[in-house]
């Protein structure tokens, strides 16, 4: 996997340690998935914090809300279990996971893991899916997901 810097290095952060702290728990990690799982901890994320928590948009596509870079990322895996992380060399020679490193952000991606993990893509998707959801109105007009109307949907992950 290439690993981004700049712009996109907080969203593959997020995704890298959703992936990692998946796995740590036994829980299968799909795209799908995955995709899913970043909008539900973004999503949680704004609503607790009132920030973003990285600066990339969400994207309406057929299966719900995608980030497009992450998507680029994690494509080849098609419907298949993601099972590379990205990691570092540390000076003594150990691999270190690559992770985002903020306690309000593990704080909403543990809340969302234990509501959700045990769920898989398709199901997660239904869920963007809802009447007036942020998905459904972005597909209405200009595919971008908005902020404000991702944090007033009416469901809370």
């Amino acid at each position: 996997m290439k690993f981004i810097t700049g712009r996109d290095e907080a969203v593959l952060l997020v995704s890298n340690s959703i992936i990692h702290e998946a796995s740590r728990m036994g829980l299968n990690m799909t795209h799908m998935k995955l995709q899913k799982l970043i909008y539900f901890v973004y999503k949680r994320f704004l609503e607790d914090n009132g920030t973003k928590l990285f600066d990339n948009v969400f994207e309406a596509w057929q299966h719900g809300p995608v980030v497009r870079i992450v998507w680029e990322q994690y494509r080849d895996y098609g419907a298949a279990s993601i099972s590379n992380i990205y990691v570092r060399t540390d000076r003594s020679g150990d691999n270190r996971v690559v992770s985002f490193q903020r306690r309000d952000f593990y704080d909403a991606l543990h809340h969302v893991l234990d509501m959700y993990g045990d769920n898989d893509g398709w199901d997660l998707r239904n869920k963007t899916h809802m009447p007036n959801s942020a998905w459904s109105i972005a597909m209405e007009r200009d595919h971008i997901l908005c902020d404000e109307e991702i944090r007033d949907e009416v469901w809370h992950p």
